[in-house]
């Protein structure tokens, strides 16, 4: 009885013994954790501390965007195209490829001038948009690679070769349209690029870094058609090209300002097949692409729809100016108001919701200072929408898969574009108006409002602490 006892007794000794080990353990635990999270948060708020000496990384991209996206040219193809409307939707359909910029307008009228039919260049247009969007899934083993200051300094390179190229074989409308090609097919990569850099050096200012370096865009709207005309009147389209080719070697003078993606700021490897598993993150791919596709087509069908009302070129003019002045102004202006006081997800969704409005009522206003004012409004609403893509996408996914998403987005815009296009077209061959064009796009726009519904960002939110090392500011120096 009494060994059962004393059994019993050590028993009792050993679970207490047991039971005061774990306590032990599960403090050096916590105290563990604790001295983790006080260095992290040291190291966060040293990254934030060099936040503010990151904006040349912002500067840096608003020139290569200004540099590449141009204006689409659209107020000079009644002048350069007046032989009949099918030749100008043909050029028209092959600017949103062929970089859609305004180099667009040296290299389509010379196509056309060298004989190639006008199905042929269209051809030509949709083998560089697939290329374009389909390029973009190298996006992130490239980033993973090389970094982005590299990886910009080859693409720099790359477009100034293109134009010098083309400036030698101008005469030659195969190695012409082949250069016209490969200056269109990696502009969308580059635009990938920039966002991804300029999303990893910000955390609390990133709305307004990325609202300003896509202000280059709207800037170059406005600047880049008369500039282009500018030259056309003094200079050869030879000299142009080079003149050219040599502006676009200012992208790799941009790109040394730009992280070198290595260190701390480097891109993780990731899984390629892990983003389309998620149904969340697929649906606001989908949603962004037909939101970004049915505004490329409007903005490509406006020229069409002016010239069948008897507009000629210099009438479209403030068409154009004046919206890319509001897309400018907006692209900032958000940029401010997001860093203090809204979600960038509801906001996009009043945006899209809007400019379905604008698309409808434009084109039935008779006088041109209220086509202008609705116009304004969606250009507004455009480049709002332009900045939001980025911020939602970090929103949804954080910033070690933005890359991914991005690119994903890129593709499915690249097919949303071609069915867009090719579904609002059909409206108008059917009915024989552009107003029936306009509700297609108008549908297109409200169909994202159901797809809305079915996409819950904070679904694919990472944890927080996860959250907060993504968040975290690349020291760009």
């Amino acid at each position: 009885m009494d060994k059962d006892l004393e059994a019993a007794l050590l028993l009792h000794e050993d679970a207490n013994a047991i039971q005061s080990w774990k306590q032990e353990k599960e403090l050096e635990h916590k105290e563990d954790d604790q001295e983790d999270d006080e260095e992290e948060d040291e190291e966060y708020y040293e990254a934030l501390s060099w936040e503010g000496k990151n904006w040349p990384v912002v500067l840096a991209g608003f020139v290569i965007n200004a540099l590449l996206s141009g204006g689409h040219g659209r107020e000079q193809i009644g002048a350069a195209f007046r032989s009949d409307i099918s030749s100008q939707r043909s050029v028209l359909q092959m600017l949103s490829p062929v970089g859609n910029n305004c180099f667009g307008m040296l290299f389509l009228p010379r196509l056309l001038e060298l004989g190639l039919p006008p199905w042929l260049v269209t051809a030509l247009g949709n083998v560089s948009l697939a290329v374009a969007n389909l390029i973009c899934l190298s996006a992130t083993p490239l980033l993973h690679r090389w970094g982005c200051r590299r990886l910009l300094l080859l693409l720099g390179f790359v477009y100034s070769t293109a134009f010098t190229l083309a400036a030698l074989a101008f005469s030659m409308p195969g190695p012409l349209a082949a250069t016209a090609i490969v200056a269109g097919s990696l502009r969308e990569l580059v635009f990938l690029v920039v966002q991804v850099a300029v999303s990893r050096c910000f955390e609390r200012k990133r709305p307004l870094a990325i609202g300003v370096t896509a202000a280059g865009t709207s800037l170059n709207q406005i600047m880049g058609p008369p500039m282009i005309a500018f030259m056309q009147s003094r200079y050869s389209p030879r000299t142009m090209l080079l003149v050219i080719s040599v502006l676009m070697l200012q992208i790799c003078i941009a790109a040394s300002l730009m992280p070198s993606g290595r260190g701390r700021g480097a891109l993780l490897p990731v899984d390629h097949l892990a983003m389309v598993r998620r149904r969340e993150v697929v649906l606001l791919c989908l949603v962004i692409a037909v939101i970004s596709a049915t505004m490329s087509v409007f903005w490509f069908t406006i020229p069409l729809a002016l010239l069948s009302t008897g507009h000629n070129s210099r009438e479209m003019v403030p068409y154009f100016s004046i919206p890319g002045l509001a897309n400018f102004i907006t692209r900032v202006v958000i940029g401010l108001l997001l860093c203090h006081l809204c979600r960038p997800t509801p906001l996009m969704r009043l945006c899209s919701t809007l400019s379905a409005v604008t698309i409808s009522v434009w084109f039935w206003c008779e006088r041109p200072f209220w086509r202008i004012v609705w116009l304004s409004l969606c250009g507004g609403c455009s480049g709002v929408t332009r900045v939001l893509i980025s911020l939602v996408v970090l929103e949804a996914v954080g910033l070690q898969w933005q890359a991914e998403a991005l690119s994903l987005i890129s593709v499915t815009t690249g097919f949303a574009t071609l069915l867009v296009g090719e579904v609002a077209d059909l409206s108008r061959v059917l009915t024989g108006s552009y107003a029936s064009k306009m509700y297609a796009m108008s549908a297109f726009l409200m169909l994202t409002q159901v797809l809305w519904e079915f996409v819950d960002v904070r679904a694919s939110e990472p944890s927080s602490t996860h959250q907060r090392r993504e968040k975290k500011p690349t020291d760009c120096r």
